[in-house]
């Protein structure tokens, strides 16, 4: 889609909440809908949908969540309570279940970490892993292009002279990092990031002239 029949200049009713104010419905396709149901019905058959399914039916019994949630959300599951939980206890408050504060606990939370962000990964190494890699950067795109693109026109602003902005902060969750991180580095969304990560794109330019500049990334 042309970028100015996707990106709204400024935040309105039409766009609330979107990142980059994108224009609702135009980030999905046909092509989207089929790639995201064939790692579906991979996931549906894998070791992890009952490995975070079962996860998810113990901690809902130590947090008395009632009915459990269903197994195709196990991993959102994980990650809610995941996220509720540490605020809960850096904040100092009360009422963080008590199982989970124990050793037993730990290894509980240690074993729903690394589910929850194997969850959120599925796709990517699903599709890493056929067809030589070939299809990784199709989802990719469909999955995050829109981020890549925006980051994309920021950089050729730079290197065009177009734009005086020496940084651009962009909030986002640890689930959309972990999923940047995994596109980019199996190894560095094998683990949630820690609180307070920053993914930190850069515009490098080298001291010849006749060299072009050339972007990089670290987190």
């Amino acid at each position: 889609f042309p970028r100015e029949k996707v990106i709204v200049s400024d935040w309105s009713p039409s766009a609330p909440l979107t990142p980059f104010f994108l224009k609702r419905d135009l980030c999905r396709n046909g092509t989207r809908d089929e790639m995201g149901k064939e790692e579906g019905d991979a996931k549906r058959k894998s070791e992890l949908w009952g490995e975070a399914a079962e996860l998810s039916k113990r901690i809902a019994e130590i947090t008395g969540h009632s009915p459990v949630p269903p197994e195709d959300k196990s991993g959102e599951y994980l990650d809610n309570v995941f996220d509720c939980t540490v605020v809960h206890q850096c904040h100092g408050l009360s009422d963080v279940p008590p199982p989970f504060l124990t050793d037993e606990g730990a290894t509980l939370w240690e074993g729903a970490d690394t589910a929850e962000t194997s969850w959120r990964l599925f796709s990517f190494d699903f599709w890493r892993e056929r067809e030589g890699g070939r299809r990784l950067v199709e989802y990719g795109s469909q999955a995050y292009g829109y981020f890549f693109y925006v980051l994309l026109d920021r950089f050729v602003a730079a290197l065009q002279g177009e734009s005086s902005e020496r940084l651009f902060i962009q909030v986002m969750s640890d689930s959309d990092m972990t999923a940047l991180l995994g596109l980019l580095d199996r190894q560095r969304g094998a683990r949630r990031p820690p609180w307070g990560s920053a993914l930190v794109w850069e515009l490098w330019e080298r001291p010849s002239a006749s060299s072009s500049s050339s972007p990089s990334s670290s987190s």
